[in-house]
């Protein structure tokens, strides 16, 4: 069983695992996409993917918005919503 301490450090430790994941996949951003109009490109920053991660991810002409990262040219990532 845990002790009151070892609680708080596993809930500090998950407490932001968003962010976490989102510093440690795109650290320099990314760029919005849809696939379909190809008029959406919009630059965000790793604190945008954070919240897009925990809300959901945008979409645009009814489909999901790809992800550019901005690290790594010319990758795309489909990440999908909720």
């Amino acid at each position: 069983m845990l002790d009151g301490l070892e609680v708080k450090r596993l809930l500090d430790s998950v407490a932001n695992i968003h962010q976490k994941v989102a510093n440690d996949v795109w650290p320099m951003g990314a760029t919005l996409h849809c696939a379909v109009c190809e008029k959406h490109d919009v630059k965000i920053s790793s604190m945008d993917c954070s919240y897009y991660l925990r809300t959901g991810w945008p979409q645009c002409c009814g489909q999901t918005m790809m992800l550019e990262s901005n690290d790594h040219e010319g990758l795309r990532r489909h990440i999908p919503n909720g």
